[in-house]
């Protein structure tokens, strides 16, 4: 039980102390999870005949280790035959495997043949042993190769694609130029004897855009107004005008014989 330093020097003569499952543990940390690397065609498959699939170009991660079919090449699978009359899936796998902690690791794209059936067709199962906590084997399925008869039908793929910083970045970006923007507040409108009155409300930032406004009257408390004379439901509430720096309220009420101030207060949302 120890710690073990990774980036650092040591003397010719000391004991190897970087290995495969150490720079796995740190690619498991950035991709967080098994998948096909965002270059090249990404494992792309294809149909070569009903018993061969061609995988071509591309880097596969399982459990932080890192696996790839170089640029302009490609790796041949073989199907066993299909059965008349049965319906069949196997699973293209990438499968890794070793015998214990600093062994020889085996690292490669498999085949793993389902069971014919005169029905749906099930996958295979796997096994997806946790190479971190110290398992032996890890399998994790990249597609499907669907069988009916003797002929494959289709392939689906599996195994999700990890996307690069950049896209992940150009993706954050259209988002929030997505994501709309959203101001609000509250305003006041001040009556003085006067059934017509008009608020001006300056947005704390301007918008790039005249946006959509939304306005809700807050009632008054008691004692502000005359309860028995005037109410927020005999009040009509309109946008008089708006910029990207600010909207007018106007307030039309039926009654116009007010004899105290009256100071309604209201909610305004704008979006864009």
């Amino acid at each position: 039980m120890a710690f073990n330093p990774i980036t650092v020097n040591k003397g010719p003569s000391a004991e190897p102390h970087i290995y495969a499952e150490d720079d796995a543990s740190i690619f498991q940390c950035m991709f967080g999870e098994d998948g096909i690397l965002d270059i090249g065609s990404k494992l792309e498959l294809s149909i070569q005949s009903n018993n061969l699939v061609r995988m071509s170009d591309g880097v596969l991660c399982i459990g932080g280790h890192i696996g790839r079919v170089k640029y302009a090449d490609y790796a041949d699978l073989t199907i066993d035959n299909g059965e008349t009359g049965y319906n069949r899936n196997d699973l293209i796998i990438g499968s890794f495997s070793n015998t214990g902690e600093h062994t020889i690791d085996t690292f490669e794209p498999q085949v793993i043949k389902g069971t014919p059936a005169t029905g749906d067709a099930v996958d295979p199962k796997l096994t997806e042993g946790s190479l971190y906590e110290g398992d032996h084997l890890r399998q994790r399925a990249i597609a499907r190769v669907k069988l009916e008869g003797l002929n494959i039908v289709g392939i689906d793929m599996l195994l999700p694609v990890i996307p690069s910083i950049p896209s992940l970045k150009a993706l954050l970006d259209e988002l929030n130029g997505k994501m709309p923007v959203i101001q609000s507040g509250t305003g006041t409108l001040a009556y003085a004897n006067y059934a017509v009155c008009t608020a001006r409300v300056t947005f704390p930032e301007p918008f790039e855009e005249i946006p959509d406004i939304v306005i809700s009257p807050i009632v008054p408390s008691e004692g502000s107004w005359n309860s028995t004379r005037n109410s927020i439901t005999n009040s009509t509430y309109m946008i008089a005008g708006k910029t990207k720096e600010y909207f007018d309220v106007r307030s039309f009420s039926v009654q116009d014989d007010y004899t105290e101030t009256l100071t309604i207060q209201f909610d305004w949302m704008a979006k864009l």
